[in-house]
């Protein structure tokens, strides 16, 4: 019974694992979406693309997946 938890923020991308007792941190990623947002005003598709990617590979460990996002511009 895994389950993924994916913390979207401005900059980092944190991954946590639980198995139903125990998390478990994962390596998650560096995405630049507020340095980006500052400079174009509005998010880069390849931003985008990226967290989708990312996401997408995380289905290899399970498909009970969730996003939660904190970021605050």
């Amino acid at each position: 019974m895994n389950k993924i938890i994916v913390e979207v923020g401005s900059t980092c991308i944190k991954v946590d694992k639980y198995d139903g007792k125990n998390i478990e941190k994962l390596e998650g990623i560096t995405i630049q979406f507020k340095k980006h947002y500052n400079e174009d005003k509005r998010l880069r598709e390849t931003d985008i693309i990226q967290l989708i990617e990312y996401v997408n590979n995380l289905k290899q460990i399970t498909n009970d997946i969730y996003v939660c996002v904190t970021i605050i511009f």
